[in-house]
């Protein structure tokens, strides 16, 4: 489609035509198509049948309107009342997921939201209640010991909140795992010294074993310093 064309609409699904309404109002804007125009240019771009005979139905009437209020009329007819109820519903119940970052997870929040009109859209408040009981439960018990960011209600800063939290988190995990290893390798020796074996192997697997247990404390130091050093930039860059 050349810039001259109109943008055309073939779909009646809401995403489809919400993503041709905002297409439309550039392409108007760029072509200066004047203000009382806009309506009457912008259904020539409609080629889904059913919204084509939704216009001419009523076409005096949406030719004397704004274009917004006309998009408004357009999205409401395509927009089931039940797709805004389950919208809605889902938004207010959805959790984390396991394997989402919590990035992830308020972007999906956020962009739901802006799927919802402005009559049934959630403030920013709301969202951020949502947030606070849905995110994941270790998450959730970490928040509740910070008073201050309990106390946050914008979703810039608490998406700023979580996101140090979380990495705290998974610095921990990290660790938990590396002792969890590291105690396995401790009990596997225990297990081959107290096993009866070949005497000629067994000071050759003790070794191995050693080796891989001293590489495990330098990990877990490294850890610790890695640890301190993300303390310590909180603490410079905290308020």
């Amino acid at each position: 489609m050349g810039s001259d064309s109109v943008p055309l609409l073939e779909s009646r699904e809401p995403e489809d035509v919400k993503e041709w309404l905002g297409v439309m109002e550039l392409w108007l804007e760029a072509k200066e198509v004047e203000a009382g125009k806009r309506v009457l240019k912008a259904q020539a771009g409609i080629r889904e049948p059913e919204l084509v005979a939704w216009y001419r139905l009523d076409k005096a009437t949406y030719q004397a309107m704004s274009f917004t209020a006309w998009s408004k009329e357009l999205i409401d007819y395509v927009t089931p009342t039940d797709y805004l109820n389950n919208l809605l519903d889902d938004l207010c119940t959805c959790k984390q997921s396991s394997n989402q970052d919590v990035n992830t997870y308020l972007c999906k929040l956020c962009s739901d939201n802006n799927c919802l009109d402005s009559v049934n859209r959630l403030t920013e408040e709301q969202l951020c209640t949502i947030i606070k009981s849905r995110v994941k439960d270790d998450l959730q018990a970490h928040l509740r010991l910070d008073p201050t960011l309990r106390a946050t209600w914008t979703l810039r800063d608490l998406a700023s909140g979580l996101a140090k939290l979380e990495e705290v988190l998974n610095l921990d995990n990290e660790h938990i795992k590396a002792a969890t290893s590291h105690h396995y390798k401790r009990e596997q020796k225990h297990s081959l010294v107290s096993t009866p074996t070949n005497n000629n192997a067994r000071p050759q697997e003790e070794a191995f074993i050693e080796l891989q247990l001293l590489i495990t404390d330098i990990f877990d130091f490294g850890f610790y310093l890695q640890k301190i050093a993300y303390c310590i930039r909180l603490y410079i860059t905290a308020p």
